[in-house]
Parts: C-alpha cells; sequence; structure tokens
C-alpha cells in the first residue's frame, strides 16, 4: 500500500478538516523534534516552517462563521500550550497561513 493511500487531503467538514490538519502539524513538530538531524545547542535556533496556505480547506478559504473561529481559539490554544513548553524555547514555529 503507498503511503500516498494514508495522506490526508481535506474533509469537507470544517471542524473536522482543522483537527485532522492539528494531528498532521502535530506529528510533523513530533518528527522533527525527535530527528536526530538538528543541533540541540541552546545556542542554535531551530526552525520549523510548515508549508504556505497549511491551514486551508480542500474547497478554499474557509468560511468566515462562528465554530470556524471557536474552533481556530482551541487550535491555536494548543497550539501555544504545545510549542510553550521548555523543550522548544529555542525552536521559532512558522506555522503556514490560516484563511
Amino acid at each position: 500500500r503507498s503511503t500516498m493511500a494514508k495522506c490526508f487531503l481535506g474533509s469537507t467538514d470544517v471542524e473536522e478538516d482543522l483537527e485532522a490538519r492539528m494531528r498532521v502539524m502535530n506529528t510533523a513538530i513530533e518528527n522533527a523534534h525527535a530527528s536526530p538531524n538538528w543541533d540541540r545547542s541552546n545556542a542554535t535556533l531551530k526552525i520549523f516552517m510548515a508549508p504556505e496556505f497549511f491551514w486551508r480547506g480542500p474547497q478554499g478559504a474557509y468560511p468566515m462563521t462562528p465554530e470556524f473561529a471557536t474552533a481556530v481559539r482551541r487550535i491555536i490554544g494548543d497550539l501555544e500550550q504545545r510549542l510553550g513548553s521548555d523543550r522548544f524555547q529555542d525552536w521559532l514555529f512558522v506555522l503556514g497561513t490560516v484563511i
């Protein structure tokens, strides 16, 4: 079975789509941190950069609804909590665009 068979391509349900993108982002961040291929010195800035438009729905821009705003606030809160931990103190995260 190819790896593309497991690739997330988006959901028309906005909340489901955002949650799935959050899982993909968390996996990418954890994989980057677990990798042996970065300098662990606190004198070195580590940069994690997600693709532009990562947070874009499969049909384009998300509808600006109260439900969308609530979901985005929850996701931003989750990201702030995760990325604010001491293990990421020397990291800069560029997490893509939300549109």
